[in-house]
Formats: structure tokens, sequence, C-alpha cells
């Protein structure tokens, strides 16, 4: 009987120490798998932020890819305006060179006309120099002399010699419109000299002593006795330079006409 109940305490104790290793190893074996839950857990965060990362790279990429094709279509469109312009412009200007061209036949059609109309011109205008305000007289001789001597010169062609004759037609047109002062010598002494337009001319000595108006009826100079009109022309000498045309050299106009 004694023997039984030592067996039976044993297999009790045995099966108390089971059941203590038991719940002993049983936490233990849960918190294993807790920690590998957590590990797979960050694990699948990891993956999936380092997804969105190249999700969001893509992303990026194919916004650019779209921006550059959008860009590349403008850039398309504005060649293709670009060329159509280009090609409207080519197409005007070869009209323009056949238009040049049968002009040019026309006139070489016509020189033997032109070439006497141009001289008539020349000497029309040398007519009207000679009868003009006599206001810088080298200059525009020499400039009717140029235009005789280019009549002859078989290097300019019949348009270039038409276009210096009607140069130097706007240059004499020009200088009835402005003011202009210069000095240059009269018989053996240097003056100051004033062109109104071609209303009056003027000359004044240096010395402010003596000054004259061009007498366009008589073709000489008449002198200036009045103390007013020559301090008058002192002052618009020195206003000459600035090209203005201010009331006191409409006054000189009028004085210069009423001495003629």
């Amino acid at each position: 009987m004694t023997t039984f109940l030592q067996l039976t305490c044993v297999k009790a104790k045995r099966f108390i120490c089971s059941l203590t290793l038991l719940f002993l190893i049983l936490p233990m074996a849960q918190a294993d798998s807790l920690q590998q839950s957590r590990q797979i857990i960050n694990q699948t965060h990891k993956q999936l932020k380092q997804t969105q990362q190249k999700i969001n790279k893509l992303n990026d990429n194919t916004n650019t890819m779209v921006d550059d094709y959008k860009t590349t279509l403008r850039e398309t469109e504005t060649y293709k305006t670009y060329n159509r312009q280009l090609a409207d412009i080519v197409k005007s200007q070869k009209n323009e060179l056949l238009s040049i061209k049968k002009q040019i036949e026309d006139i070489a059609m016509t020189s033997q006309q032109i070439m006497p109309l141009m001289d008539r011109m020349i000497q029309m205008l040398e007519q009207f120099i000679a009868q003009d305000l006599p206001f810088l007289e080298k200059e525009r001789s020499q400039r009717i002399a140029s235009l005789y001597s280019g009549m002859k010169r078989a290097d300019l062609s019949v348009a270039e010699k038409y276009r210096k004759v009607l140069e130097a037609y706007q240059i004499e047109i020009e200088y009835g419109k402005t003011l202009e002062t210069y000095k240059a010598k009269l018989k053996d002494k240097k003056v100051n000299y004033l062109k109104v337009g071609r209303s009056a001319f003027f000359y004044q000595t240096l010395d402010k002593k003596t000054s004259a108006v061009w007498n366009k009826q008589k073709k000489l100079w008449q002198l200036i006795d009045d103390g007013d009109v020559e301090h008058s022309i002192n002052v618009a000498i020195k206003m000459a330079g600035k090209q203005q045309s201010p009331e006191l050299l409409i006054v000189l106009a009028e004085k210069a006409e009423a001495m003629q």
C-alpha cells in the first residue's frame, strides 16, 4: 500500500512538473512567434515603402515624359508654322526677283530714253543751283560734277545712275528745310555764313563788325547797318548748331525780304 502511494506521488509530481514546464515554454514560444510576426510586418512595410518609392519615381518619370512630349508637340507645331511662313517668304522673294528681272529688262530696253532724261535732270539741277542762294557753293558744284562723271562710267548701272540723280535732288530739297551755319572764306576774309532754309542767307565777320544779307534780285551781298539785325544774326548763328528754327529766325527772314 505504501509503495502504491509512493508511485502515485511520483506520477503526480511528474505531471505537475510537466504542466509547469508547459506553462513556462508556451509564453516563450508565443514570444518568438510575436517577434517573427513583427519582423514580417516590418519587412513588409519596408518592401511596401520601397515599392511606393519606385511607383513615385515611375510616376515622376512618366510626368516628365508627358511634359517632354507636349513640349515636342508645341515645338513641332511652331516649326510647321515657321516653315509655312518661310515658304511664303521664299515664294514672295521669287516673285520679287522675277519682277526685278523684268524691270531690269525693261530698263535695258529703254536706256536710250532714260540716259538723255537723266542728262536733262542734271542740267536742270545745275541751273537751279546757279540761280539759288550761293550757300555751300563748292560742295554743291562738286556734286553736280560727280553726277556728270558718273554718267560716263560703264561700271555703274542705269538704275544706280538714276538713284544718284534722285539723291542729289533730295539733298537740294532738304536744304530748303534746314537751318545751317558754317565758316568759309569770302574773298580775303573768313566769315560765318547763316542759311535760313531758302528764305535768307547772311554772313557775319568773325569779329562781328560786318554783317550782310544776300540780295536775291541783285545777286550780290548787301551790307546791314542795323545793330539789332546784326545782333540777331549773331544769336542765330549760335542757335543754328542746334537745328532749331526759333521766332527770331522768322523775323530775320522777314527783314531780309524787306531789304531786297
